[in-house]
């Protein structure tokens, strides 16, 4: 895969009926009946689930090094989007990745050194959804707070492209919030591999942590995975808790990329 251009990303196109100042917004071209996965750690995934709620991080906090350097990059005091407050969460259409397993497993913070390490680890869980049916829900909040959110498909450029692409956005934005989400949507060339999907939340509420998403479990989650582990009592274990939290049992599944491949298809991972 070839870097892409930051000079040739898609517009914006509106797709709520609000009025102007909030509504949820797609990149031009997206394709809303594709389905997207969030892999999360156990006890995220069960949290949300319990709650009701998906929670978006302000981009100022994410962890990883190279979104900090980014937002630093983006967001800097004297910055025509220095006053944009951004929160996001990340999907990626990548379904069958046993990397994307490895990233999200809860691990035992000390192992012995003869330990397995995957029998210690906690499977994490993913949740499947329709983009179709994610744009439904984060319009309905858009009823209820007002905001801009942005849904669309990361772009993966050079590094000195991007650079560039900031330094002018830092001075002559005009529309901060189409402005910031486009910028937000561009990532180093090294993290193509995710394939991500991200969506974005801009308000002007002031700092803080996160923000909050209500979900209706019925309308969004088509499916939920449990990750692959030998531990086979406790993927049951998970299972019934992710049940009992309103997911229908028939939309529950256990990944099976451990088992021996005979009688294995790829439609079952």
């Amino acid at each position: 895969m070839k870097p892409q251009s930051p000079l040739k990303m898609p517009a914006w196109e509106k797709v709520s009926s609000h009025d102007t100042g909030r509504g949820v917004f797609v990149q031009t071209g997206l394709d809303l009946s594709t389905h997207v996965y969030r892999y999360m750690a156990a006890e995220r995934a069960l949290q949300a689930l319990r709650d009701r709620t998906l929670y978006l991080s302000s981009v100022g906090r994410w962890a990883d090094p190279y979104e900090r350097w980014w937002c630093e990059q983006l967001f800097r005091e004297g910055s025509k989007l220095a006053t944009v407050r951004a929160f996001g969460c990340c999907w990626t259409t990548r379904c069958r990745s046993e990397p994307f397993w490895r990233l999200y497993e809860d691990r035992c913070s000390q192992t012995d050194g003869d330990s397995d390490r995957s029998a210690l680890a906690s499977p994490p869980i993913r949740i499947k959804a329709r983009l179709s049916n994610l744009v439904a829900e984060l319009s309905s909040a858009v009823d209820e707070t007002e905001a801009k959110v942005f849904v669309g498909r990361v772009y993966y450029c050079l590094t000195d492209s991007i650079k560039a692409r900031a330094a002018k956005l830092r001075v002559s934005s005009k529309e901060v919030a189409s402005d910031a989400a486009t910028a937000l949507h561009m990532k180093r060339y090294g993290f193509w591999f995710e394939k991500e999907i991200r969506v974005l939340w801009i308000d002007k509420n002031g700092h803080r942590a996160g923000h909050k998403l209500s979900f209706d479990i019925k309308k969004l989650i088509e499916g939920v995975m449990i990750g692959p582990s030998t531990r086979v009592a406790l993927c049951k274990e998970l299972k019934q808790k992710v049940v009992s939290l309103g997911v229908p049992a028939e939309k529950v599944k256990r990944s099976l990329i451990y088992k021996a491949p005979a009688g294995v298809s790829d439609s079952e991972n």
